[in-house]
Parts: C-alpha cells; structure tokens; sequence
C-alpha cells in the first residue's frame, strides 16, 4: 500500500511541473490512513502513522540525520549512516581487526549518549574496558606503569577513567543464547535508566545453542541466528551489531566474497549491511581495508583504509 500511494505521488509530481508538492503529499497521508488493514494486523495502522510522521519531520527539515552516525566521519560518508532497527555484521579473519573497531564504535556510541549493551562471548569484561582505556589514553597501561610513570600518564589515565564510567554502556560476558537476549536488554535498561538503542554481540557464533541447534550444520545455526538477531532489531526496537569470523588467513587486497561471508552469517541477505575487515600488507600488519560488501539501502562496494596503532585507528577513503 504504501509503495502504491508513493508510486502515485512521484507520478503526479512528474506529470504536472508546477503541482504543489506539499499538496500532493498530505493527499497520499490521507490515503495511506485510509487503507483496510486486516484484523490480525492492526498494529500496522500505527506503524503507518509513524512511518509518516517521520518522513514528514525529514522533509521539514532537510538538515536531521535519517540514522545513527558510526561515529567516524569517513564511514558516514562511504557506507552512510545506520538505520533504525537495522542488522549489520562486521566480518574478518582471525585478529583481523574487527574487536577493536567495535570497541571505537561503542566508545563512539557512548560518547554520542546512545545507551549500548555490549554482550562479549569472546573476551571478559576487563578485556573490552582495557580496550577502551587504550583508546581514551593513547597507550598500554601495563607498559606506562613499568617505564613511564610520570604525572602527565597517570592524569590521563584518572581522566579515561571517568569518560568511560560516564558511558551509558553494560558490558555482558555472561553465557546467553539468542532467547535470553530481551531479558538481558530489560536488565541493561534498568541498570542504565532508559531504553537500549545500540546492542553489540561479539560474536554471534558463540551464542550457547538450544539442542535443537547442536543438531544442525554450522551453516544453519548461523543462518537461525542472524534471522533471529534481525528478528530482534525490530521486537526490541534496536539496532544490532555483530562481529563474525572468517575461516581465512594472510594478507592481500583480495576483498571477502559473499560465499566466504555466508559460512559466517548464514544466508547474506539476513543482515541489513555487512561490512569487511582484510589486513592488506604483509610488512605491515596494521593497515587494513575495511569493505562494504552489501547494504540493504546505500550503494555497496566502497573501501576505506583503516591503520592500527597501538589500541587507536586512523581511517581515509581508498
């Protein structure tokens, strides 16, 4: 319905150069409302509403970001912003990057206000917040304490502290499977004292499986997985964002193709947007290209380089 009515404003607007446009658009409003929704979904007159009256508030003002920022201007720029309620994976090999780039991104996010739970299979809780200080300060805790201890370090250190015990964030790496996942949201919410907008899963892989799933191919289980996680984004009104791992190793430009990707996240076309991590220089084991194979809604195939140092990362377009 709503393609129809969209189909048929965009044609009158063509047709008649000098329509009203605004005219035309509160005509297809009306007819939008007017359209006979069964029964068993009713829900979908709400959601209706609220698809418009959001499409109104972006069209009033041209300057509101239709999504949520990555939080680095050059991912903005070549994979556009984040919807709302979308599913994304970030995929690479084996320490291939992708756990310290979701630590920026939820530093980013926290920074931003958004409320994040991070659920971590793969690293305890200390682990991620030694990442975050890393990033905060610019260095190695343990390598300052043993050879630089001088005032100027342990000033940066009390101020990294503080940032991130402001961060509207709860690290889990407590055991979930993909049922416990709303329950966990709930406690996150009121440990944080407001809704989640932002859950991070690293990594989905090692979600603990039902028996149902012990039974299944690999392939299988991680497409059950990504379809629930999408499944999510929406029951829970959130957007999700895993990490998965490539079964590859070494260096090269050569970019992660689909088939490679699919034996991480089941059926492709379960997430919104996937995005790639590939270490491209031998010599130099901290630059990487970071690749946007599929996106449900901007144009895929665009690469930023990424560069490693130490717990911090640069990016440029390339």
């Amino acid at each position: 319905a709503i393609a129809r009515v969209a189909n048929d404003m965009l044609r009158r607007v063509n047709d008649d150069t000098e329509a009203d446009v605004m005219e035309i658009y509160h005509e297809s409003v009306k007819q939008l409302t007017e359209v006979e929704i069964p029964s068993n979904r009713a829900t979908t007159k709400k959601r209706i509403a609220e698809f418009v009256n959001e499409r109104e508030e972006l069209w009033n003002n041209p300057a509101k970001e239709n999504g949520l920022s990555w939080g680095i201007s050059a991912f903005d720029h070549a994979f556009g912003l984040i919807k709302p309620r979308n599913f994304g994976m970030i995929v690479a090999q084996a320490k291939g990057g992708k756990s310290l780039l979701l630590a920026h991104l939820m530093r980013n996010w926290s920074r931003m206000n958004k409320r994040v739970l991070m659920l971590t299979f793969e690293m305890i809780d200390f682990e991620v917040l030694e990442r975050l200080e890393g990033i905060e300060t610019g260095f190695n805790f343990d390598e300052a304490r043993l050879s630089n201890r001088n005032e100027k370090a342990w000033a940066d250190l009390n101020k990294a502290w503080g940032d991130i015990y402001k961060y509207p964030l709860v690290i889990d790496d407590t055991p979930a499977t993909l049922e416990s996942i709303p329950t966990k949201i709930r406690q996150a919410e009121r440990e944080l004292g407001g809704k989640i907008d932002i859950v991070i899963v690293d990594y989905p892989a090692l979600l603990t499986p039902t028996e149902a799933n012990r039974r299944q191919a690999y392939w299988e289980r991680m497409n059950d997985i990504s379809v629930g996680l999408k499944r999510l984004t929406s029951s829970e009104d959130v957007i999700i964002v895993g990490a998965g791992q490539l079964n590859r190793k070494g260096f090269g430009a050569e970019i992660p193709t689909m088939d490679e990707v699919g034996g991480t996240v089941g059926n492709v076309q379960n997430p919104n947007w996937i995005v790639t991590l590939s270490p491209t220089d031998e010599e130099n084991p901290n630059l990487f290209a970071v690749h946007l194979l599929a996106h449900r809604s901007h144009p895929a195939g665009r690469t930023i380089q990424m560069v490693r140092s130490g717990l911090r990362i640069g990016v440029r377009e390339g």
